[in-house]
């Protein structure tokens, strides 16, 4: 039995179709050892890179390093995200644009004494003083501003003060004029 086996194999038609099985098999695997050889280096270069400069690294420790890091600098960002919120709204109240308007109140020559004096937040809220010098006496008054007017009758300088102001608040980003701000907050 064994015999007649291999006389059946050794015919030359088998023995060739047998090698040539045996080549393309040998030729599949070179092609599989190569393709993993260069998988291996592809690891073996993202590993040194990402453990360079390190000793005896446990990849474990390394992530879970990272990752505390990373979710250190979230809630930092967080927290910065958070308190220029609060500084944003913290300046919208305080005073953002000044305006002076000088005039002559008794139109006399040479008397260009008296002066309007607007102080708004970006809201519109703040006060309009108003000194008018005369000869004999100097007064001075303050009226509040609320969305940029008054309870109070206000002088056509007053009013004209209010608008120069108001125009410059619209012009400023919490007091800092709009074309120096980032595009998204102007």
């Amino acid at each position: 039995m064994v015999l007649s086996f291999l006389t059946t194999i050794y015919r030359p038609g088998i023995l060739l179709s047998i090698a040539a099985g045996s080549l393309i098999l040998s030729l599949i695997t070179l092609l599989i050892a190569l393709f993993s050889s260069g998988s291996v280096r592809g690891l073996k270069r993202r590993y040194r890179q990402l453990v360079r400069n390190q000793e005896g690294v446990d990849l474990e420790a390394l992530m879970r390093t990272i990752h505390q890091e990373n979710e250190m600098l979230h809630n930092q960002v967080r927290m910065l995200t958070s308190q220029i919120e609060s500084h944003e709204m913290r300046l919208k109240s305080k005073v953002s644009s000044v305006q002076l308007f000088r005039y002559n109140a008794f139109r006399e020559p040479g008397n260009d004494l008296s002066f309007s004096l607007s102080l708004v937040d970006e809201e519109g809220r703040g006060a309009v003083l108003s000194s008018i010098y005369g000869r004999e006496d100097s007064r001075v008054y303050a009226k509040p501003l609320e969305e940029g007017t008054s309870t109070y009758t206000l002088t056509d300088e007053e009013r004209e003060v209010i608008v120069r102001t108001m125009k410059q608040s619209t012009e400023t980003v919490s007091g800092i004029p709009k074309h120096l701000t980032p595009k998204s907050t102007g």
